[in-house]
């Protein structure tokens, strides 16, 4: 067999050798391989469940926002066993779809809690957010609490989001809810609550928001982030553990 082989051409050797060491590498990584499925543990992460108190396969993060004042703009019992704190943005589709659930989370649970809404228009986003927060404002220091959301909700069920909403609307929705026209387009052109929305939107930075919608669902001590659209059944299931 020597002899056949020294007989060979030295490409045919050459061709040869390669052929071999190509099955031979094959050969060693299908075991390498087949060693390492049969060994290997699973280090896939389950969905995280939503349970009250508890963040399922995260570390908890400390959540700091700005104390909660008369100042705030509250839905239901301000004495509410829960509360839960929204930071929105008028324009996101996100957060008008999470405006619709916790309105029908607020019909649901009465007043057993309490909605407050916080502004964090994202202006790299929307540039109608900002202006559109500050008209909300302007609405309720002219109207009140109540005409406040009336306005919001208004504004969120009229814009079809991501700037959709005409700018001059905003006005005729206010007169609508019998704010003084005069009053309220003097109040936007002054800005007057500029500074009060740009507060809030940094308190939401603080407060740990990455997104909007960004919400934080509070009982006692107890502080559980909501960051996204969460649906009526999600926000149920972590009310119904804080309710308890």
């Amino acid at each position: 067999m020597q002899e056949d082989i020294a007989k060979l051409s030295p490409k045919t050797t050459f061709i040869g050798g390669l052929v071999f060491g190509f099955l031979l590498l094959c050969s060693i990584g299908f075991f390498i391989l087949l060693f390492t499925t049969l060994h290997k543990k699973d280090t896939t992460q389950k969905p995280a469940q939503v349970v009250a108190g508890d963040q399922v396969n995260n570390e908890p993060k400390e959540i700091n926002f700005a104390e909660i004042t008369d100042t705030d703009h509250i839905r239901g019992k301000k004495d509410a066993t829960v509360t839960i704190l929204t930071y929105s943005d008028i324009e996101c589709p996100y957060c008008k779809t999470f405006h619709l659930t916790m309105l029908n989370v607020m019909k649901k649970y009465g007043d057993r809690i309490r909605w407050i809404f916080r502004n964090s228009p994202l202006d790299g986003l929307h540039q109608y957010a900002r202006p559109e927060a500050e008209a909300a404002e302007c609405v309720g220091d002219l109207g009140g609490n109540d005409i406040y959301w009336q306005y919001l909700d208004k504004l969120y069920a009229t814009t079809q989001s991501n700037d959709g909403l005409d700018q001059a609307e905003l006005p005729k929705i206010a007169e609508g809810l019998k704010i003084n026209k005069d009053a309220f387009n003097k109040c936007v052109a002054d800005k007057k609550f500029a500074e009060k929305v740009q507060t809030q939107a940094l308190d939401a930075q603080d407060a740990g928001m990455e997104g909007t919608p960004y919400s934080i669902a509070i009982s006692g001590d107890q502080k559980i982030p909501l960051s996204g659209a969460y649906s009526l059944e999600q926000v149920s299931q972590i009310l119904d553990g804080l309710l308890k």
